[in-house]
């Protein structure tokens, strides 16, 4: 809540917590609405307590390509979008020996719902629709229903405004928050009968499949204007060899063939296709300083505490068309050191954490001269390039390959912005040709967000008749 309001409260009104965050009374207009609604603590339906997940040793993780055929699919809060759903197809695999070690409870099985309880995406929940059981981080809470009708209904509930104001009510912590288990087992959710489940099955459930229909389409779409770059591009690639992660492969090295770095990865024999595309390719291929510069301007929103300002995390960037929805706050809130890097107006943001997420965006002029993460490479295009054109490219599989050779770092896969994002290769086209390619996208990229568009539309429309059903107005 990053409003400034000042309220007081009387000693009999004082619950559990006494944080200004948590007490503050522009949380009781829902919670009134819920409590004539005759909701009810979530931990009525549950089937045993929530409980956080169980990071493996080391040695007992496998990346997906090397893991055993019998081993299961380690869940990160990364695995989870934002409209719930949980991707089966994990970075990393736990050894099936780890799964024997653990009671029924802590093994993730279909229909759990699973909770963020940290990080940039904290309060973010997804529904496990996989046969196959898994294994959550511990940076997740796992929601077991006694009944698992009702999945569907709680998590489309938490998805709602009146489920995430409550979770973000109970997120405690200045630099990091955190949610506790206890205080989401006391969240209100709608008393469920079986009216409720037709109603919800009958009307909401055939708003939420036209949603994914439609962003089924954009997808595609989205992959063709994508192949449409590459293609103006003259580029040769195997599309269907990147992510190297998800592959399963083999190959060996002479030790006169490894430099810098000795990591599996780095070394991985299917880049030499990628730098043979690039030798073979009719442009010319530069380091990416050539085009831009590294922006590295500081500044600490603490010294003018009651200044407004706008943060940019990388949470904050949409990975499917790269735009920015920054978060409004004051200076005094500015309690992570990560809240120090100046953008201004056409400069583009890189992430550096996770880079082949593609959280990449360019700097809308409402956002000049405001704040984002260190996180972020900020990027200033020089003369003669064309800032949209250059966007594209960095979130290329031309340069989304090379993101991902040069990462490091397990949990959090991360690269340098001095060393590794200046250093990747790119195309030396000329302004022309790039307003040419520009001009093949234009009407595509569009269409394509006319579908997104249009998809939530249909999303919220389904949220808003939920809550109808469910809320007494």
């Amino acid at each position: 809540m990053y409003t400034t309001n000042y309220f007081y409260r009387y000693v009999e009104d004082l619950s559990t917590r006494f944080d200004q965050h948590f007490l503050n009374p522009i949380w009781n207009i829902k919670i009134d609405r819920m409590n004539k609604s005759n909701f009810v603590p979530l931990h009525v339906y549950l089937s045993n307590n929530i409980q956080s997940g169980t990071t493996p040793k080391k040695e007992q993780m496998y990346t997906s390509d090397i893991a055993p055929s019998d081993s299961f699919n380690f869940i990160q809060i990364g695995s989870i979008d934002w409209k719930g759903n949980i991707d089966s197809e994990t970075d990393y695999k736990i050894d099936s020996q780890f799964l024997e070690s653990l009671d029924e409870s802590s093994i993730i099985r279909k229909n759990d719902l699973l909770l963020a309880a940290t990080g940039a995406t904290i309060g973010k929940v997804g529904i496990y629709k996989s046969d196959e059981p898994s294994i959550a981080c511990a940076d997740l809470l796992t929601i077991r229903l006694k009944d698992e009708r009702l999945a569907e209904i709680i998590h489309f509930f938490l998805l709602s405004d009146y489920g995430k104001e409550q979770i973000i009510r109970n997120i405690f912590g200045s630099t990091n928050g955190h949610i506790k288990s206890a205080d989401i087992e006391n969240i209100l959710v709608p008393r469920i009968d079986d009216n409720l489940i037709k109603s919800f099955y009958q009307e909401i459930v055939p708003q939420i499949n036209y949603y994914y229909t439609i962003k089924e389409k954009e997808k595609k779409l989205l992959l063709e204007i994508d192949a449409t770059i590459l293609s103006e591009l003259n580029w040769k690639a195997n599309f269907n060899t990147f992510p190297v992660s998800e592959y399963t492969h083999s190959f060996f090295r002479y030790p006169s063939e490894i430099n810098s770095r000795l990591d599996t990865l780095y070394n991985d024999i299917i880049f030499d296709f990628l730098y043979k595309n690039i030798e073979a390719s009719p442009y010319d291929f530069f380091e990416l300083s050539k085009f831009v510069d590294l922006r590295l301007e500081l500044r600490n929103p603490q010294n003018e505490p009651e200044q407004y300002f706008d943060y940019v995390d990388i949470g904050s960037i949409d990975t499917t068309y790269g735009i920015i929805y920054p978060t409004r706050m004051q200076g005094n809130e500015a309690t992570s050191s990560r809240m120090r890097q100046v953008m201004y107006a056409n400069d583009i943001l890189v992430s550096t954490t996770r880079p082949t997420r593609r959280a990449i965006a360019t700097v809308t002029d409402y956002l000049d001269n405001q704040i984002c993460s260190t996180g972020f490479a900020v990027l200033i295009p020089k003369r003669d390039v064309i800032g949209e054109f250059l966007f594209h490219i960095l979130r290329s599989e031309i340069v989304t390959a090379q993101f991902e050779r040069l990462c490091s770092g397990s949990g959090y896969p991360a690269i340098n912005k001095e060393n590794d994002v200046l250093r990747v290769l790119v195309p030396e086209v000329n302004k022309d040709e790039q307003d040419r390619i520009l001009s093949k996208i234009t009407a595509k990229l569009q269409l394509a967000k006319s579908m997104g568009d249009e998809a939530e539309k249909i999303w919220h429309k389904g949220l808003n008749r939920f809550e109808n059903l469910v809320i007494r107005k």
